[in-house]
């Protein structure tokens, strides 16, 4: 019974890392493509499409071999989803099992399932074309949440609620990754490829946390100013970085960051404990 019990706990983890190594590899690839976007964006190309996850979906369609790419980031992304999934139920022994926990993971599945819905709906629309579906899109999720939020009772102090705690996570999650470098307690890694996992986690999380802080300003402009369309997604707060005088370089950093943070998501991939 004890050698039954073990069996099933190490199928168990495999299966669990698979799908964990499987998504990881999905969400580097969106990454790199949300990175090359930035890149073209910070070049000054800002009237390619926006600069999102949906786009740099897209922009995956329209590579060679996007059509398989495509397959992959689908696939992926629903093993990303269904592995937080699991840990929203169970827990995880290398990233916690508190309550707080349970609920991050649970709010991340549904995050990563919707972007595996998005990359369905590419794949499908692409599959027996011979070119790319895609086009636009504004992003207009954030204006859509502070429209609905604005015609609550008290609707522009929610909003202005909303930015505060987008604000808050963000320097929590930079104090936390960017300066404690706590991601490093799920990796079994020493030498140089640590501090390659040092620098990429380092970069990474300190652009997605400025970017979001950016967007949580803007969240609050909303409300100061009762005028939803205040808000801005990536690609609005990438666009006001660039037109500040001192905007540029941070710009540079942030595209960079997140081409780096694929590259992190990789190599968590293939160096992620096990457990």
């Amino acid at each position: 019974m004890n050698v039954r019990s073990a069996a099933n706990t190490v199928a168990n983890t495999d299966a669990r890392s698979g799908l964990a190594r499987f998504g990881l590899t999905a969400k580097g690839i969106l990454y790199v493509f949300l990175g090359v976007l930035a890149v073209q964006f910070a070049s000054g190309d800002v009237s390619s499409k926006e600069v999102s996850q949906t786009g740099a979906i897209k922009l995956v369609a329209e590579q060679p071999m996007g059509k398989f790419l495509l397959v992959v980031l689908a696939l992926g992304l629903v093993a990303l989803t269904v592995w937080h999934v699991v840990m929203a139920a169970t827990g995880d022994p290398v990233q916690g099992s508190e309550p707080k926990d349970k609920v991050k993971y649970a709010v991340k599945a549904v995050g990563y399932g919707g972007l595996a819905i998005v990359a369905i709906a590419v794949t499908a629309a692409n599959w027996g074309t011979s070119s790319p579906a895609g086009g636009g899109g504004g992003g207009g999720g954030e204006q859509q949440a502070a429209d609905t939020l604005m015609g609550a009772p008290l609707g522009r102090y929610l909003v202005m609620l909303v930015g505060a705690v987008m604000i808050g996570i963000a320097a929590y999650e930079f104090y936390k990754h960017v300066v404690q470098t706590e991601f490093m307690e799920r990796f079994d890694v020493s030498g140089r490829t640590k501090q390659v996992v040092d620098v990429s986690g380092r970069m990474g999380y300190g652009a997605r946390s400025i970017v979001a802080i950016i967007i949580g300003g803007f969240f609050i402009a909303a409300g100061v100013q009762s005028n939803s369309e205040k808000t801005r997604g990536l690609s609005g707060a990438l666009k006001a970085l660039a037109e500040q005088s001192w905007g540029p370089p941070l710009l540079w950093l942030v595209a960079l960051g997140f081409v780096l943070f694929g590259v992190f998501c990789f190599l968590e991939a293939r160096y992620r404990r096990a457990v």
